[in-house]
């Protein structure tokens, strides 16, 4: 809300502009939400684990945002556990595969470098299961006749993009 200084000697305000003021000002204070006060604000955060019927949205994590965007989704994701948001991080089995491959590559380059930070904030995370999921071998899409289980090709972006749908049967 704006509070006004009274004004100088000589001047007046305009009272109806004034008023349109407030009444913007109070119309902009209700919808920002309730107020929380300083008491609230200390109070600890509760363990906060979602219905299935809660979480609307995947999004599931390519290898290159853990190559080249890793401190954006790391602070992504400390931003919806901080705000319990109905946001669940899908990392397909292929992705944990192709930054295992890249970690191991021959060539120790920033590609390596960056894919092992990646591996080593997905190890480190203790972020809940219903924040951040890794896909398991069981709900991974298979090729037909392929009992490999990595294949570093197109078929890697078939299967990831089957992930989300696998992941909304499940809810």
């Amino acid at each position: 809300m704006a509070y006004f200084a009274p004004p100088p000697s000589g001047h007046q305000f305009n009272t109806a502009f004034t008023e349109m003021e407030m009444d913007i000002d109070m119309d902009m204070d209700m919808a920002s939400g309730p107020i929380i006060t300083a008491a609230a604000a200390e109070q600890p955060n509760i363990a906060y684990t979602p219905s299935p019927s809660e979480i609307t949205n995947f999004i599931v994590v390519d290898t290159n945002v853990f190559d080249h965007y890793l401190d954006v989704l790391a602070a992504f994701v400390d931003d919806v556990e901080r705000h319990r948001l109905p946001i669940t991080i899908i990392i397909p089995k292929i992705v944990r595969q192709e930054l295992d491959w890249q970690c191991h590559r021959k060539e120790k380059d920033a590609l390596a470098r960056a894919a092992s930070r990646a591996t080593r904030w997905l190890a480190n995370s203790n972020k809940p299961s219903w924040l951040i999921r890794e896909q398991t071998a069981g709900e991974t899409l298979k090729p037909a006749g392929s009992s490999s289980s990595f294949e570093p090709s197109k078929a890697g972006e078939v299967r990831a993009i089957h992930v989300p749908l696998q992941s909304v049967r499940e809810v």
